[in-house]
């Protein structure tokens, strides 16, 4: 065997052939590797190669390994006849000298090679293993491989057996005791809504917070807490009812005060009217709504003001309307007596007054209204 040939790897031999094919196949032997031609290629030199052979010497330098003449690749001719020939030879397993009985056809060893040879050597299909067997040891491997492919029991997730251990640190199935000592044992994605609102050991407020009861104790000890306390909280209980009513009759008597005031005035611009002259001055809009020297809290103002509105905003859009009908008769009066009398300074402010008051009423600007109201006053007695 030439050094050629050692560099080389040999795929088949004529050994590996059955004694009835030898005889044909000396005439169709790779001249690098010295082995059968396995995919044979032909050069523009007439040299016939295995085509793996001839790409690993072109690899190197680009020209013939016998004539050094230079090659083209591309130029480089399949030989499907001699190929075809070779196919239809019968031909051993390369590894008959380990056990395997395989006899076929040249083109069918490369499937037996790859899929059923026992004696065949692969790697591990585990990534990150990198072990690589017999394919007969290679299924007793694979259910011990440290990388081999494994449900968790608990969450069902696909990890690594060597990386089970880890996992578990951080499995969200994975139950733990309660670290608020309540004895219970709980998974880990639940533990933080366990330990916020469900566990026995967390101090709470009592139900009567809200009624005066300070005392805080455990979840679990909320019963008994009521139990032991139970006459105190009923006195807790009474004490809020009656305040609470106290509230109530306190918010009712000023509602009633402003409603008795807001009467009076209506009775007082009804009797004005009568006589066809009302001071629009003299309509006070949101005074006088709570009690003297008293500021209503935010409920009892929300309440009044809410009542004073429904009441004042029909009453004075209705003495509002008379007020135009009168305005409007004393028009026509004029005109018709054809006397075109002037206007006073008082007359003239009172029109101007109505106007406001219209717009205020209208908008529920009571305290606008009020404001430029005191300011026309003591312009005008000035």
């Amino acid at each position: 065997m030439s050094l050629i040939e050692n560099y080389y790897e040999k795929f088949l031999s004529i050994e590996d052939f059955l004694p009835d094919s030898q005889k044909n196949l000396n005439q169709f032997l790779c001249i690098l590797c010295g082995g059968v031609l396995y995919n044979p290629l032909l050069d523009s030199c007439g040299h016939l190669y295995c085509k793996k052979c001839i790409y690993q010497s072109l690899e190197s330098s680009n020209t013939c390994p016998i004539s050094r003449n230079k090659i083209d690749i591309k130029l480089l001719q399949t030989q499907d006849v001699i190929e075809s020939n070779l196919n239809a030879e019968i031909v051993y397993c390369k590894h008959k000298d380990i056990g395997c009985k395989f006899t076929g056809m040249l083109k069918n060893l490369e499937d037996h090679l790859t899929s059923t040879c026992r004696k065949q050597v692969i790697s591990c299909e585990n990534s990150d293993c990198g072990i690589s067997l017999l394919r007969e040891d290679m299924v007793r491997h694979l259910k011990i491989c440290d990388y081999r492919q494994v449900n968790c029991p608990l969450c069902f997730k696909v990890v690594k057996y060597n990386r089970k251990a880890y996992h578990i640190e951080e499995c969200q199935k994975f139950k733990l005791e309660c670290p608020l000592n309540c004895g219970k044992v709980i998974e880990r994605e639940m533990m933080d809504i366990h330990c916020s609102f469900d566990c026995d050991n967390l101090e709470e407020d009592c139900p009567y917070v809200e009624m005066g009861c300070k005392i805080k104790t455990l979840k679990k000890n909320v019963g008994d807490h009521l139990n032991l306390l139970k006459d105190e909280h009923n006195v807790i209980f009474i004490n809020f009812v009656k305040d609470f009513n106290l509230q109530l009759q306190k918010q009712l008597t000023i509602i009633n005060l402003s409603h008795g005031r807001l009467n009076e005035r209506i009775n007082r611009i009804n009797s004005r009217l009568k006589n066809g002259i009302v001071d629009v001055s003299e309509v006070e809009i949101g005074r006088d709504i709570g009690t003297p020297n008293e500021e209503p809290n935010s409920n009892e103002t929300h309440s009044v003001h809410s009542l004073h509105s429904v009441h004042s905003i029909h009453s004075l859009h209705s003495v509002h309307s008379e007020l135009n009908n009168n305005l409007n008769i004393n028009c026509v009066s004029s005109e018709s007596s054809s006397v075109i009398k002037p206007r006073s300074k008082r007359e003239r402010s009172r029109e101007n007054s109505i106007i406001e008051f219209s717009e205020a009423t209208s908008n529920h600007d009571y305290l606008n209204y009020e404001k430029k109201e005191r300011k026309s006053k003591l312009k005008y007695f000035n």
